[in-house]
Formats: C-alpha cells, sequence, structure tokens
C-alpha cells in the first residue's frame, strides 16, 4: 500500500547525489518513499515497483528499472536482501527524516538479516544543520513530512479534541447565562473572549451576573454584549438600580424610559455582534 511522503526541496539540488545518480534514479528513490512502510521496507521486485510507479510508462521495462536501482544501492541510498527466496529492499536513509511508528505499525514484510541502525526522528535536526558536514549533505536533501498518515490522524484527533474542550465550555456558559438569545453571536463573543481570559472566570462572572439582586430579565444583556464588554469582570452588586426600575409601582413615562433603554441596548448588541 502506497504511502502520503513529503520532499524536502534541497533534494533537488543536492549536487552530491546528482553527481553519483542520473536523474531517472533520484526519481525512482523518491517513488521507493511512498511504496516502503513505517518499518523503510518494501518489495524488492523491479516488476512490482515498475508496476506501482511507472505503470504507464512502456518505454520502461523492469530490466532498466532494475539498473536504476543499483545506483542507488551504489551510493547506500538502498540495500536489497532476500528471504525465502523473495528480495526486498531497505531504506537505511529514511528513518532519520521522516517520522515513523514502526512500534506502532507491524510490519507486512520480513526483517533484513542485517543489523539495522534506526535512528530516532529528530525533530531538533533543522537548528543543527548548520554543524552538520558537507558530507551529509545526502542525508538532509533526503524528505521530512510532518507525519505519516497515522501523525496526520493524530493531529486532527488533537484539534478535533481541542474544538470540543471549547464547544463544552462554552454550553456550560451558555447553560449559566441568565439570557439564552442569539445564540450564534453569543458563541462568536466567547471565542473571542477566551482569547483575554480563562473560562473558568468567565463562568464565574456570569454566576455572578446571574444571581445579582434585583436584576430585572428585561433589561438583562445579551450574552454577546455582555462577553463583548468584558462583564465577567464587574464588581459584584449588592442591589440594582434597574429593580427600582421595573418595579410594579412605575410610572408610565418610566415604563417608556425603560423600553427605549431596552431597545437602544437591542441595536447595540446587533452592531456589535
Amino acid at each position: 500500500m502506497a504511502r502520503i511522503r513529503s520532499v524536502k526541496p534541497e533534494f533537488w539540488i543536492d549536487e552530491k547525489l546528482a553527481a553519483a545518480t542520473s536523474r531517472d534514479a533520484r526519481l525512482v528513490y523518491v517513488g521507493l518513499w511512498n511504496l516502503a512502510d513505517e518499518h523503510s521496507r518494501l518489495r524488492g521486485s523491479a516488476a512490482y515497483i515498475k508496476g506501482q510507479l511507472f505503470p504507464y510508462d512502456d518505454d520502461l521495462t523492469p530490466a532498466t528499472l532494475g539498473r536504476l536501482v543499483d545506483e542507488l544501492e551504489q551510493v547506500g541510498a538502498v540495500q536489497r536482501y532476500a528471504v525465502d527466496d523473495e528480495g526486498y529492499i531497505y531504506l537505511p536513509k529514511l528513518a532519520r527524516h521522516q517520522r515513523l511508528e514502526p512500534d506502532k505499525v507491524p510490519s507486512r514484510l520480513p526483517p533484513p538479516p542485517f543489523e539495522v541502525d534506526r535512528p530516532e526522528p529528530d525533530p531538533d535536526r533543522s537548528a543543527r544543520r548548520t554543524d552538520e558536514s558537507a558530507s551529509d549533505a545526502e542525508d538532509h536533501a533526503l524528505l521530512y513530512v510532518a507525519g505519516s498518515r497515522e501523525h496526520v490522524a493524530g493531529s486532527r484527533d488533537t484539534r478535533g479534541a481541542a474544538r470540543t474542550q471549547t464547544s463544552a465550555a462554552f454550553d456550560e456558559f451558555w447553560s449559566i447565562y441568565p439570557r439564552r438569545e442569539a445564540k450564534a453571536a453569543a458563541r462568536k463573543a466567547w471565542d473571542k473572549a477566551i482569547k483575554r481570559a480563562d473560562p473558568a472566570d468567565i463562568c464565574a462572572g456570569a454566576k455572578r451576573y446571574r444571581d445579582q439582586p434585583g436584576r430585572d430579565p428585561k433589561f438583562t444583556a445579551h450574552a454577546a454584549t455582555w462577553l463583548n464588554a468584558d462583564r465577567w469582570a464587574d464588581e459584584p452588586q449588592s442591589g440594582s438600580v434597574v429593580a427600582i426600575r421595573a418595579g410594579p409601582q412605575q410610572s408610565t413615562t418610566d415604563r417608556r424610559v425603560g423600553d427605549a433603554f431596552a431597545l437602544a441596548e437591542h441595536y447595540r448588541e446587533i452592531d456589535g455582534s
């Protein structure tokens, strides 16, 4: 099964490798990365490699492809071996530049009979590149990928977990906040607010606002407005002017003023969300 790999730009300007191998051999080398498993092994049959990498190139025969692999073997880029009369290829450089997971993904191919020196992937390698000798030019001109399919899936899982955690925190805030209207605008404001404050502090402030004595639902701010104004940082209030304004003894004028105040706040929330 072919695997996704990436090629570093330096590969194409590696003078050492270019001087020692032909252009077609270097192209085959890139293709072998796709065929190699997490243990740097692949089937060594020239017919198999030709069929996987160049199925539509009738001018390239398995014999010709075998000679290209010979070039790569002469410079140490590949190592051939046989088990039970079956040929295989091992890529000794692959583990240095690829985040492989041989311990997590078993190989279906037999291991090479020779001792394998498998260095650990080196994430700080680029920082030490200036200290490498010129003889290692081929080594750092190969490939480095952010991860195999397993790593890509892992990074997606990590991002998904972060989104789930953020969503759960917002759901907690939404369950606490006393006015549950315009949820989409509230979520947008929440995503900005948690960059300025800890979600736990925001939820604690929402509880204080919800339990504020005399708070009238009619004059409760929309969640988006409350978040955009950093209201979670407000000092706790022991009483409320709004309670007097909204009391049963309000005059007609007071009620009209209160209605106008609520309408103005509503439009201010729309403009700010």
